[in-house]
């Protein structure tokens, strides 16, 4: 399909970014289904994810993120087990950003993930895991949870920080929310930083 003139001042950008677009080879149709699919992984629309994956949507789209990340991030452990069923992969995140266990911020939604795949010692590009995170934030739950499951206490980032490190750092100034938090770590004999 091709606009073989654009008339309206407001859609002259429009045009010229459809035919610079379109030069390039990019399939709207497709942009279209998968930009849909994230919209209804977030919103925990299963029916509309079921269907925009059967007319072609891609599991695998990245441009932005993917279906599968939106899903976590938003808690819809339906829609996340419903991508599953459809071909996702647990752990099949973008090199470079947050694995999905990273994005988990509930222990039924980690337990899943970790029970599909996901590798818990998974890193980002800055060295973080989901362990680390969860201190960072102060997660309690999460962390013991993830303690739980195996993951390295002592794990380091690129800037050598573990998670007791990031939790003592996230705690100057808020330190009550992350006192349950140090304390979790401390008991485990996890390191404040490299050794």
């Amino acid at each position: 399909m091709a606009f073989t003139s654009c008339l309206g001042i407001s859609l002259v950008v429009s045009c010229q970014l459809y035919r610079f677009v379109a030069k390039v080879g990019h399939d709207f149709r497709q942009y279209d289904l998968n930009e849909s699919l994230i919209i209804a992984a977030m919103d925990g629309d299963n029916r509309k994810v079921t269907t925009l994956v059967r007319h072609g949507a891609s599991l695998r789209f990245s441009d932005n993120f993917t279906a599968f990340e939106a899903a976590v991030g938003q808690n819809n452990l339906n829609t996340v087990k419903l991508l599953v069923k459809l071909g996702a992969k647990v752990d099949d995140g973008r090199d470079g950003f947050d694995t999905p266990l990273m994005s988990a911020y509930d222990t039924s939604m980690a337990a899943y993930l970790l029970d599909h795949g996901a590798r818990i010692d998974a890193r980002d590009s800055s060295g973080m895991t989901a362990l680390m995170r969860a201190a960072q934030l102060g997660n309690v739950e999460l962390v013991q949870f993830l303690i739980l499951r195996g993951a390295d206490v002592n794990a380091t980032s690129t800037d050598s920080k573990t998670a007791l490190g990031l939790a003592l750092e996230s705690a100057r100034g808020n330190g009550s929310q992350y006192q349950a938090t140090i304390a979790a770590l401390r008991h485990t004999g996890a390191s404040k930083s490299a050794t």
